[in-house]
């Protein structure tokens, strides 16, 4: 057992482009079976190869076809662990919300979290925080709505469509209020606290997938927190083989079970396309066992990475971005130059 428990790992990393390779090579033996020589007609390097057939042995041939499947197959194969333009479909919201109420709670900024002490965790997210997420986010204090409109200009803020606006009585926003202003390239969203001194959190890039009421009861450091835990998330992957490799055995098979569906997608669909054109028309019916696939492929690496959110939530790993702002926040590091606010 222990010796097919070695196994499987390696024999999840080959079937993925194995089988992707494979599948291309039917679809292009389909596409150019009428180019082909045959072997009367052959002349040249062509005829050379169709004589290894009585030399070599069949297993040699197929052993070959393997190899050129899998070279074929590791060269287009999608890595489902960092394509991140995926994210965004179907994500675990579930694991999400669990590691954001930890966040929030750990977090917390109360009355007793000074100026100084903000200024010092800001330095402690911009040192750790990932550089993808460090060049889309900008974590700002003492900002009022009036500068929020100055900067983006009131057209565009009330164009918008903000959500969570609470009026109180001066007509003002009470507590927060989440504006996303879609442009032509880019989506930009600004969370804006008007309580604890006009904290701000504005970032470039897709939302978290977390409702408006858990964003609402987030304070401004747990939002960057979580913004720069979703570009931790293959590094807290790999710190999970170190520390629970238990777990970590999960999230691999998820993930492998993801990979090998999402990769098969685009062959499959080119193949019973194929089909379908130069056979039967009735092969088009195999697009739902290719939306299928695709789907259950999302879902397992949904799952895969709720494993690594579970963990985080559940502490049996941290975010580093985390841990550097929440000991910067209660004073337990100091930071190396004096903290500046953006």
């Amino acid at each position: 057992m222990k010796v097919l428990a070695s196994l499987l790992p390696g024999l999840r990393d080959l079937r993925t482009p194995l089988t992707v390779g494979y599948l291309w090579l039917i679809c292009g033996w389909l596409w150019f079976r009428d180019a082909l020589l045959r072997r009367a007609t052959a002349r040249g390097p062509i005829a050379d190869l169709y004589a290894l057939d009585g030399v070599l042995p069949s297993a040699t041939f197929l052993a070959a076809l393997t190899f050129i499947a899998y070279f074929l197959g590791s060269i287009v194969e999608l890595d489902a662990a960092g394509a991140r333009w995926i994210d965004p479909i179907r994500p675990n919201r579930a694991s999400w919300e669990a590691v954001a109420d930890r966040f929030r709670i750990r977090l917390d900024e109360g009355e007793s979290l000074t100026t100084e002490r903000y200024a010092a965790a800001i330095a402690a997210w911009n040192r750790t925080a990932p550089s993808r997420t460090a060049k889309r986010t900008t974590l700002r204090t003492n900002v009022s709505l009036e500068e929020l409109r100055e900067e983006q200009g009131f057209a565009a803020l009330e164009a918008a469509h903000p959500r969570g606006w609470v009026l109180a009585v001066d007509g003002e926003p009470e507590s927060w209020t989440l504006v996303t202003i879609r442009g032509r390239r880019t989506i930009r969203h600004v969370h804006w606290r008007r309580s604890l001194t006009g904290r701000a959190v504005d970032w470039r890039g897709p939302e978290l997938p977390l409702t408006d009421l858990t964003v609402r009861g987030l304070p401004s450091l747990a939002l960057a927190a979580l913004y720069a835990l979703r570009d931790e998330l293959p590094d807290l992957a790999t710190r999970l083989l170190i520390e629970r490799p238990e777990v970590f055995d999960k999230y691999d098979r998820l993930l492998a079970e993801a990979s090998i569906r999402i990769n098969m997608f685009l062959p499959v669909t080119v193949l019973v396309s194929t089909l379908a054109l130069r056979a039967h028309w009735l092969w088009w019916f195999g697009l739902v066992m290719c939306v299928a696939l695709l789907y259950q492929g999302l879902v397992q690496r949904s799952r895969a990475f709720a494993v690594v959110l579970d963990s985080v939530a559940t502490r049996l790993i941290e975010s580093p971005t985390m841990v550097a702002v929440e000991a910067a926040q209660h004073g337990d590091t100091a930071t190396g130059a004096p903290a500046t606010l953006v």
